[in-house]
């Protein structure tokens, strides 16, 4: 499986987990999935959540699998960043 942020047309923002050969489409599965609740200027964008989330993101909890539609893109995300998203805490409100 590979790391990576997936976008939606209804402006979610998810990272989770892929099978290696997955490509693009317009509705995918997403493993280990966590949703973006919002994530700080120093982020740098959502394309900066590619590298981990920064101190101050809020990151929901992680589900076994969500199916996304209307999906938008596909970032990859390296181990290092993976690693760093698998250990952030859940943001509680």
């Amino acid at each position: 499986m590979k790391a990576c942020i997936i976008t939606t047309e209804y402006r979610g923002v998810f990272f989770g987990y892929v099978p290696d050969d997955q490509e693009l489409a317009d509705i995918m599965t997403l493993h280990t999935a966590r949703n973006v609740i919002y994530w700080p200027s120093k982020q740098g964008g959502f394309m900066g959540l590619a590298r981990g989330p920064e101190d101050g993101a809020r990151i929901g909890a992680m589900v076994e699998t969500i199916t996304l539609t209307k999906v938008t893109s596909m970032m990859p995300v390296s181990k290092e960043a993976a690693e760093k998203w698998d250990r952030y805490p859940v943001w509680r409100g």
